[in-house]
């Protein structure tokens, strides 16, 4: 689903770039739009949350409040503040950003439910990228997935650790 846009009237341009482990987002300056290319004159980054996250490859089941319709999601990068999720393109549509969503994210020993609003939404590829931010959600589950987060890192500091104390076992 394609939007008309008049390129000519974009004031503000933000670009995502995904490559095989993050999803970055920068701010773009427009110099000039000739023939529908537009020549940028600066990219800047625009830094993540300042939370503490991680990338990490976790499933989720996103409800649709009034229906408690389940829709299975692949959770990529979570933190104390927000989530970001992607869906393939034909279960991303219908929905919206700005909309109020309960989420449970499973964790590999439990699961915790929360619920946020979707703030950003990104066509990338065959996939729909969203940000999620927590809304109203009690100290108790912040802090466990603070837990859950700093376990992981932990893990992946001991694989690393390992990694170079043996990279060919690691490899094996």
């Amino acid at each position: 689903e394609r939007e008309n846009i008049d390129l000519s009237k974009a004031v503000d341009i933000e670009i995502a770039v995904k490559d095989i482990n993050s999803l970055n987002y920068y701010e773009a300056k427009v110099e000039d739009l000739v023939d529908n290319t537009f020549y940028i004159s600066s990219i800047k980054l625009i830094p993540s949350s300042n939370t503490f996250n991680l990338l990490w490859n976790l499933e989720g089941i996103l409800y649709y409040e009034d229906t408690q319709e389940e829709i299975p999601i692949d959770i990529v990068k979570i933190g104390g503040y927000a989530l970001s999720f992607c869906l393939s393109k034909n279960m991303a549509a219908g929905i919206p950003c700005g909309r109020v969503f309960k989420l449970k994210v499973l964790f590999e020993d439990y699961d915790i439910d929360i619920t946020g609003t979707i703030i950003k939404r990104y066509n990338l590829g065959s996939y729909v990228y969203f940000d999620l931010q927590y809304t109203n959600i009690p100290d108790v589950k912040r802090d466990a997935i603070y837990r859950q987060l700093f376990r992981k890192q932990i893990e992946l500091r001991k694989s690393i650790c390992e990694y170079k104390k043996d990279p060919n076992k690691a490899l094996a």
